[in-house]
């Protein structure tokens, strides 16, 4: 029998921690960690901010070469503190959304991705099992951990969260939107 993939969910990765250096002085640069954010809990992004960090410019640069998937159109900053989370969401107006980790404290707050056909799973397949709910064609979710180095990149329609931090440690990454060129 031919099988074909019509609505296949891809999250790719790569690792360059050639950047975390760089990174970390971007950081360091921009001392968001004093500021807090009320849509942010316990911790800060630059997404919501008019700041203008100019060692972003040199950054951004260097993950479009990597990524090689179109035109970074904005990118931005977080820094999550113990109990830190963000909530389910997408990202407008991009094709692909990504998140570079500049560390990866002990017990940090992993990003999970939603299944875009759970709501339909839960009502239209017969029970599984335990093995069958959780691999990659059934599963509700997949999370990864923050690795150091690592590049995440998505389709920005996927719905996804960040976890509860619970790192004593700020989770710190760079995120960005692109679109196709």
């Amino acid at each position: 029998m031919i099988s074909e993939e019509w609505f296949p969910v891809r999250i790719w990765y790569m690792d360059a921690p050639e950047l975390c250096s760089e990174a970390k002085s971007i950081f360091e640069a921009a001392r968001i960690d004093q500021y807090e954010n009320p849509v942010y809990p316990n911790g800060y992004t630059t997404f919501f901010s008019n700041e203008n960090i100019p060692e972003l410019d040199s950054f951004k640069d260097k993950l479009e070469a990597l990524i090689d998937r179109g035109r970074i159109t904005a990118i931005w900053l977080n820094h999550m503190k113990t109990g830190g989370y963000h909530a389910n969401h997408v990202h407008a107006n991009s094709h692909f959304s990504g998140t570079f980790y500049v560390n990866e404290p002990q017990n940090a707050a992993k990003i999970l991705f939603h299944n875009p056909h759970w709501s339909t799973y839960q009502f239209c397949i017969p029970p599984l099992s335990e093995e069958e709910k959780n691999d990659k064609y059934n599963a509700r979710y997949v999370h990864y951990a923050p690795k150091a180095g690592r590049i995440l990149l998505w389709n920005s329609w996927l719905e996804h969260e960040v976890e509860v931090n619970n790192s004593i440690e700020p989770r710190l990454s760079i995120s960005f939107n692109i679109q196709k060129i």
